[in-house]
């Protein structure tokens, strides 16, 4: 992704290995000045979060398969905090990475 020519030709994309970071522009941040709040620390209510994720279609191309979990003995709750840490990784992986690149493209046509 990050050889790109898209990528190394915007300012805005600063290429890293083994990927590229998107520092977003000063007119995207004017637009949309919500992407310098914490959107973690402000969760939207259960039943507000659910209809938001039904209403997004799943990106049938970005499938999410965490890394399995070796057969050792865990404790009940070792058990729960790794099926918690799952279904966050779960639900990040399709609604967060994308977001703000899009809204970039979005603004500058691309």
């Amino acid at each position: 992704m990050a050889s790109n020519p898209l990528f190394q030709a915007d300012p805005n994309v600063t290429i890293r290995a083994p990927g590229s970071d998107f520092i977003p522009s000063e007119p995207m941040l004017e637009q949309c000045p919500y992407i310098q709040e914490d959107f973690f620390k402000s969760p939207l209510p259960e039943a507000d979060r659910r209809r938001f994720l039904f209403e997004c279609p799943k990106n049938s191309l970005r499938n999410y398969d965490p890394p399995k979990l070796n057969k050792v003995r865990l404790s009940s709750t070792a058990k729960q905090h790794d099926t918690q840490l799952y279904n966050i990784q779960y639900r990040l992986s399709d609604i967060t990475r994308p977001l703000d690149w899009y809204t970039y493209q979005l603004l500058h046509g691309n």
